[in-house]
């Protein structure tokens, strides 16, 4: 489905890129427009969509909304002409693609945040931040690494889903720069910034999806039990959000499902064979994001210094328990170490951190002692975990050794 989304997108976009690179270019033949673009480089307009991204946000923040609009709009226009102009003079370089990018992110990214502090919704804020880094990071640092150290031929650039997004967001963008006038425009504006994020979502996953094509199955990346992991780990911001806001539903709710993807996405695995080395890895970083996240919250919110201690303590015994794992992984090269007693842990820790939380939030009432008596229960499955992996690296030494 995610496939044929993509292929009608990228008709579309395909469609509209064409009448527009045709309407543009015949702009540019004429011959004052020659004479005018003949000391101007695509380079050079890209530097200046970056530029007029400070002026947007300063003219917005003086209440100058014509003008901030006004230098929005030339900045946009630059958008539409650099890739023609280079096109059209022979003047397409690497250095002008990646500034492109750049300029895009900086010209949309820098007035959608700034402005939007003040107009969207902390949740909305902290998914825009989110998605983008995790973009970034998919595309300009994971895809390259695939394609120059494994080999795997992948496609540089957007995708259709991402060029949604991006036109998406500036469309958010200029409503929420006249939103002072108009306050249906800053209600709108939001809708359409959660529909950029439903593309921006779309966007990772289609560039997850487009490694997996060249792999064997156990090297795929976009499978079900690793999406039901992933979600987890992109539930961990709002989840913090929710957590600073007093959101108690929607935090107990968000942590529920992290606890409980733990034990899905392991069962799909096993009952449909899609165990995956990608999944190997991201499945510890859910689990151990997730006991963390729980820890800070006690640290933060029950006033015992017994409880801080107990957190403290586990904490201690996690991050050795991280260390002797690593150390296995490296020295057997697999990420492959589950054992009993770690299962054991993590469904002590999930089914008390989910009571200790409700307790918390009075959604049930706990007496005191339940707090210090659940800590200490997640403690010693802690230990217990440790002892084993402890156990399992020295066995594996002895091995490789012999």
């Amino acid at each position: 489905m995610l496939t044929r989304l993509n292929e009608a997108a990228v008709r579309f976009f395909r469609t509209c890129n064409n009448g527009r690179e045709a309407a543009i270019i015949a702009l540019l033949d004429l011959p004052f427009m020659k004479r005018l673009f003949r000391y101007i480089t695509p380079n050079a307009l890209g530097y200046l969509r970056i530029i007029s991204s400070f002026f947007v946000i300063s003219l917005t923040l003086a209440q100058r909304n014509t003008a901030a609009i006004v230098v929005y709009g030339i900045g946009a226009c630059t958008d539409l002409i650099d890739g023609p102009l280079a096109r059209l003079t022979n003047n397409v370089t690497e250095e002008g693609k990646q500034l492109d990018a750049v300029a895009d992110k900086v010209f949309i990214l820098g007035p959608l945040l700034v402005i939007g502090y003040s107009t969207l919704s902390q949740f909305a804020i902290w998914m825009i931040i989110f998605m983008e880094a995790l973009l970034m990071v998919t595309s300009n640092i994971l895809k390259p690494y695939l394609r120059s150290k494994r080999n795997i031929p992948l496609r540089t650039g957007s995708n259709a889903f991402g060029q949604t997004k991006m036109v998406a967001q500036s469309i958010a963008v200029g409503l929420m720069i006249i939103g002072s006038k108009y306050s249906e425009c800053v209600a709108v504006a939001e809708i359409i910034i959660w529909i950029a994020i439903g593309f921006s979502i779309g966007s990772f996953l289609r560039h997850l999806a487009a490694m997996d094509a060249p792999v064997a199955p156990e090297k795929r990346i976009v499978t079900v039990p690793n999406l039901v992991t992933f979600s987890a780990i992109l539930l961990f911001p709002p989840t913090i959000v929710a957590l600073a806001q007093g959101n108690q539903l929607l935090a107990i709710g968000f942590l529920s499902y992290i606890f409980v993807s733990d034990w899905i996405d392991g069962w799909i695995a096993r009952r449909f064979n899609q165990i995956t080395n990608f999944g190997k890895v991201i499945d510890p970083i859910r689990d151990s994001a997730g006991r963390l996240l729980v820890l800070i919250w006690f640290l933060i919110v029950v006033k015992s210094s017994f409880i801080h201690a107990l957190c403290i303590s586990i904490m201690a015994v996690e991050i050795s328990l991280w260390s002797v794992n690593y150390r296995t992984a490296r020295l057997c090269k697999t990420v492959d170490l589950v054992t009993r007693s770690g299962k054991i842990r993590a469904l002590v820790h999930g089914v008390v951190a989910s009571v200790m939380l409700a307790g918390t939030f009075s959604l049930v009432v706990l007496p005191s002692w339940a707090y210090d008596l659940g800590l200490l229960l997640m403690l010693i499955s802690s230990i217990a975990a440790l002892m084993a992996y402890v156990g399992q690296y020295a066995r594996m030494t002895h091995t490789h050794v012999r």
